[in-house]
């Protein structure tokens, strides 16, 4: 009898939880769109879907933003930023960049590196000052990103434009 019992008891509390992670789940619905999960959220059984397209949101955030300039920028906070979840990121880097996350950052970094060289930042400042405020973290990661990109180093690419 106290098996009994304490089974029902067991299977109240888990049809609670159940319930729970339901309410939860209504909060939060999430829509398949492109092959990546987008939330939206529940108004009175009308969802608002999120119009932008997540791929114009990314463009924009790279292109108009310049959000790689963000030293501390992470695929999580990408992800964020976007609204999605961050194993998602790569499918649609993927599919707008046809690179990956690293290689992403590192391109833009580094075309806006290029960009301020031809724009003679190099007359004023020290390469080192440019690999900083192109978002790298170390004058090394700076010029070896540099060389592998373009086939030149920053110094050889400066003389050029010169």
């Amino acid at each position: 009898m106290i098996l009994i019992l304490i089974y029902s008891f067991y299977n109240l509390f888990r049809i609670k939880l159940d319930f729970n992670k339901e309410e939860s789940y209504v909060k939060h619905k999430f829509i398949q769109k492109n092959d990546l999960i987008v939330k939206t959220e529940n108004t009175n059984t009308n969802f608002k879907h999120i119009e932008l397209d997540i791929n114009q949101r990314l463009k924009k955030l790279f292109e108009e933003d310049r959000i790689y300039l963000n030293k501390n920028i992470t695929a999580l906070e990408l992800a964020n930023y976007l609204n999605i979840r961050s194993r998602d990121l790569p499918l649609l880097i993927q599919d707008t960049y046809g690179c990956s996350y690293k290689d992403l950052i590192s391109k833009f970094r580094i075309e806006h590196a290029k960009s301020e060289i031809e724009n003679f930042y190099l007359d004023k400042h020290t390469l080192e000052s440019l690999a900083f405020d192109t978002g790298f973290n170390s004058r090394i990661t700076f010029f070896n990103t540099f060389k592998k990109e373009t086939g030149l180093s920053p110094s050889e690419f400066w003389k050029s434009v010169k």
